[in-house]
């Protein structure tokens, strides 16, 4: 069956969303930059004052700013990556559900499988429906795909035990071992400055190279296939000077 890919929602998913990663990926910046900057503000009335206090008094000085720093440089900051890795990895992996799903429906012509993708385990879920229908090479994604199996693992301290590494720790101690952005202390995951622009930056790869494949899929299928029948709008027939009448078929490559 000859199947017009550009006309399919699955096609566009993968682009649309990289279009969101840049989004979010300026809100996060512009988020560190206005925690950076308040505690700056801080740092410098808390420095104006004991420089025009006696001595004795610095240390009540101290105490009444200590815990502003620590929202403003500490707590608000974590709480913002914590936030962010948690909603993106959401995002991820609704995305590639919705991927699968609409390939499935689009192009294999069979029923929406989402439910039953997101059922249970659904990264793997994924993995095998690229892999086994999709006709994905996973092995040119390996490195982003453990980064993202671990991202998960994370996310799943996050949400299910407060940060708290509970299952799974020898290898997300692997992972932070590897990403200097992402640390285990006392148990807890701590997520630096630049984490997030990481994790981003594995997710623009990995979309990029899921889209190579689709393109590498779509050419073989057009290959064995053939391409569409694509019927001209009849302004562009006027516009080429071909008369009226019965409508033309072109043959175009998605």
């Amino acid at each position: 069956m000859k199947i017009d890919f550009f006309a399919c929602s699955f096609f566009h998913v993968l682009h649309g969303f990289k279009r969101e990663l840049y989004n979010i990926k300026n809100f996060h910046t512009h988020s560190e930059i206005y925690w950076e900057n308040v505690g700056d503000d801080i740092q410098d009335s808390m420095n104006s004052e004991l420089n025009d206090a006696d001595k004795e008094d610095h240390e009540s000085i101290v105490d009444a700013y200590v815990e502003e720093l620590i929202y403003a440089k500490s707590i608000s900051p974590n709480f913002h990556r914590e936030t962010i890795l948690v909603s993106l990895y959401n995002q991820v992996e609704f995305t590639l559900l919705r991927y699968c799903s609409l390939f499935n429906q689009e192009v294999m012509q069979q029923h929406d499988n989402f439910g039953k993708l997101s059922n249970r385990s659904a990264l793997k879920n994924i993995a095998d429906y690229l892999d086994n229908t999709c006709r994905f090479n996973s092995d040119s994604y390996k490195e982003e795909w453990q980064y993202l199996r671990c991202i998960k693992f994370i996310r799943n301290c996050l949400v299910h035990s407060n940060g708290i590494v509970l299952k799974n720790f020898d290898e997300i101690q692997t992972f932070c071992n590897e990403n200097n952005h992402f640390n285990i202390r006392y148990n807890s995951i701590d997520i630096e400055k630049g984490a997030i622009d990481d994790f981003i930056g594995v997710l623009f790869r990995f979309f990029e190279k899921l889209d190579t494949e689709k393109d590498l899929f779509v050419r073989s299928y057009v290959a064995q296939y053939g391409a569409p029948e694509i019927p001209l709008p009849n302004g562009a027939l006027a516009a080429s000077g071909t008369s009226s009448g019965p409508q033309t078929n072109i043959k175009e490559s998605p």
